[in-house]
């Protein structure tokens, strides 16, 4: 197949990536908070220690990837793709939240067995180079 996008360490914070294609790209370390991530694929992806902290992954496509110490905080995953995601160490805490904005920590339910998701602990105005050759 073709090459994957590298991303790690770039800062995309309030960065507009809805719907885009970033299956299996690796993002290790990026910065998106407060990133609009609606409907975006990332399935498989390396999301290892990014940072999501408000971030919209609303109808995210997230199967597969790699979210281990990723910071959840505040993010929607509203119809979120989960299912065989890896949440090891990632922060999904509640924190203060308005009722139209759920948050992972709310138990969304799992596509692949039904039972609730349980964490293990409770403008930039120019995008880089890279992201514009996608």
């Amino acid at each position: 197949s073709g090459a994957k996008a590298d991303l790690s360490s770039t800062k995309l914070n309030g960065v507009a990536l809805s719907g885009v294609n970033l299956q299996g790209a690796d993002l290790t370390g990026a910065d998106l908070r407060g990133s609009n991530l609606r409907h975006a694929n990332l399935g498989y992806a390396s999301l290892e220690d990014v940072n999501l902290h408000d971030a919209d992954l609303s109808h995210a496509g997230l199967y597969g990837a790699n979210l281990a110490g990723a910071n959840l905080r505040r993010a929607s995953l509203a119809v979120a793709s989960l299912r065989f995601a890896i949440l090891r160490h990632a922060n999904i805490g509640v924190s203060a939240q308005p009722a139209d904005r759920p948050t992972a920590a709310h138990g969304y339910r799992s596509s692949s067995t039904g039972s609730r998701c349980l964490a293990e602990r409770a403008r930039n105005s120019d995008a880089p180079e890279r992201l514009r050759a996608l």
